[in-house]
């Protein structure tokens, strides 16, 4: 189906598949990839963290029904998405991956979305039987589970990150 979106005045459009009125369950470990999403939405905590309330409302219209959250949060390794615990999946859209890495589609070994992160990593979104695509983070590392050095130490200032050194040797 078709679902709009509209955040604060904007409105923005996705060709994404309604999963609940497919039927479909999708396991809270998984991040789909939709090629047709205007925002990234999360509903795992687990995957996510510094939840908080955000400056605006994000609200979801879809065959299913009418959704809106007023919450975002950060997935270590990639940046700011939505948050809404009641969602129907993790959604990482093209729109907001493909600022963050290279995405490539391999339509002759495995029917994938393969994303190569500036660091080299490679996060490969395969085919589900119903043709969604997604990523199983208990089996390969995901946006959600990689931070890099420069993520670690950005939190930190240099006092902090000199008395560590200091412990070290």
């Amino acid at each position: 189906g078709v679902t709009a979106v509209s955040i604060g005045a904007e409105t923005g459009i996705t060709l994404a598949q309604t999963i609940k009125s497919l039927g479909i369950k999708i396991p809270p470990e998984w991040i789909l990839f939709d090629t047709g999403a205007t925002m990234d939405l999360f509903k795992n905590p687990a995957m996510v963290t510094d939840i908080r309330p955000a400056d605006h409302e994000m609200v979801v219209s879809c065959n299913a029904g009418r959704r809106s959250t007023r919450m975002i949060a950060e997935l270590p390794g990639y940046g700011t998405v939505w948050y809404d615990p009641d969602a129907i999946a993790n959604i990482l859209s093209l729109k907001g991956v493909k600022s963050r890495g290279r995405v490539q589609y391999d339509s002759e070994s495995g029917h994938s979305f393969i994303v190569t992160k500036p660091d080299g990593t490679v996060l490969r979104f395969r085919e589900s039987e119903e043709g969604l695509h997604y990523l199983d983070t208990t089996t390969q590392n995901g946006f959600a589970m990689i931070t890099t050095v420069a993520d670690n130490m950005s939190s930190y200032t240099r006092q902090d990150y000199l008395r560590a050194e200091l412990a070290r040797n």
